[in-house]
């Protein structure tokens, strides 16, 4: 959470501590000269904040590894920090953006909706706008005169229409599926991004089982040098305790990845014993679950590497020689939630301008009223 918890966390040893000093007078990387996060963090920080810090980070965020994630794509306010201030910890107590971030950091709250996250999804499909568009198959965008004519097929029935604008928030390899005139010469390109695959094991406990250890955290990550079969787990009724019965546990573990892709194409039962046997070596738990339940990715995140900076310059060319089409989701700038949700106001305000239109005179979707839960 700050520069006094990185001097005393036991994650690194004291000769990692020490090799941290030297971070601001590490020469900063040529403009331009293409990195992965693995290099900019042995180059800056050494091989052991590698292994232990940003190895397991990288692996709960993309489910990745940082020796393929490219740094300016995935993460280009490192490359901001060194080429403005020479030093990411320069950067950390000069930068206006950074001095309160750590007051940030500690009042910042995750939630969720009291009925999981597919709420706000299933508020809008159920809007009468969506209604008619779930479940479409061959979907076909042609270039007319005066827009885009948009067709396809759903339940059995053809449906046709004209848009002024068309905005796709569709994973990289969709496109490939999607026929019309419009996006054969950049469908490609998205086919080039990774996304592995990966298992969600969930393990629900009714009665907390005795452990050696207090689930008073966010959970934990691994790192790879571990060789443990899991990326991590989430200690899920310690963050929302509304998703456990009281005084229950619910753990949900992650398997899989670019880091041990075959693991999350394990059977059930083969994915369960090996969540089991790491939770019972890490936490203790030898109790058998009163809910297992898993759920699979085929393809869960896009991976951001080497040259995916090369795809978002492909996008932006492509959505200025193609006016009205708008190019959104995971796969561009950012994997997480509140990325998606940031870009998406940040397009629609590109929408609205393309069309002459306030942001306010955009239909609004109607969405019932529902509990956050913090």
């Amino acid at each position: 959470m700050g520069f006094k918890d990185l001097w005393k966390t036991n994650l690194l040893s004291g000769k990692a501590k020490r090799r941290l000093i030297k971070e601001p007078f590490v020469e900063k990387n040529d403009v331009g000269l293409t990195e992965t996060l693995a290099e900019f963090t042995e180059r800056r920080l050494g091989s052991e904040v590698l292994d232990y810090i940003v190895n397991p980070f990288v692996a709960g965020i993309y489910a990745g590894k940082p020796d393929t994630i490219e740094l300016k794509s995935a993460f280009p306010r490192l490359v901001e920090m060194e080429q403005v201030y020479g030093s990411i910890f320069k950067a950390m107590m000069k930068s206006p953006k950074s001095q309160a971030t750590e007051g940030r950091m500690k009042s910042r709250q995750m939630f969720t909706l009291s009925g999981g996250l597919e709420t706000l999804i299933r508020s809008i499909t159920g809007t009468a706008a969506f209604e008619k568009l779930l479940n479409v198959d061959r979907l076909s965008i042609h270039r007319s005169v005066d827009g885009y004519r948009i067709n396809g097929m759903t339940e059995g029935e053809t449906f046709e229409f004209n848009a002024d604008a068309v905005y796709s928030t569709i994973p990289a390899y969709a496109y490939y599926h999607l026929q019309g005139d419009v996006f054969p010469e950049i469908s490609d390109h998205f086919q080039r991004v990774n996304y592995p695959p990966l298992a969600m094991v969930y393990f629900g406990f009714n009665k907390s089982p005795v452990m050696k250890t207090k689930l008073d955290g966010f959970g934990f990550l691994v790192p790879e040098r571990e060789n443990l079969p899991l990326l991590g787990s989430l200690w899920s009724s310690t963050i929302f305790p509304h998703v456990a019965p009281e005084g229950g546990t619910l753990l949900t573990t992650f398997v899989g990845g670019s880091r041990q892709p075959e693991l999350a194409e394990l059977s059930d039962i083969a994915l369960a014993e090996h969540v089991a046997k790491a939770l019972k070596e890490l936490l203790g738990i030898n109790s058998v679950p009163d809910l297992l339940k898993i759920c699979r990715w085929d393809r869960s995140i896009p991976q951001y590497q080497l040259g995916h900076a090369e795809l978002q310059e492909l996008v932006s060319r492509f959505e200025s020689k193609n006016a009205g089409i708008f190019l959104g989701g995971n796969v561009i700038k950012g994997i997480s939630v509140p990325d998606c949700i940031k870009n998406a106001y940040l397009n629609t305000e590109r929408i609205c301008s393309f069309l002459n239109a306030p942001l306010g005179e955009l239909n609004q979707l109607s969405l019932p009223k529902t509990t956050i839960e913090h």
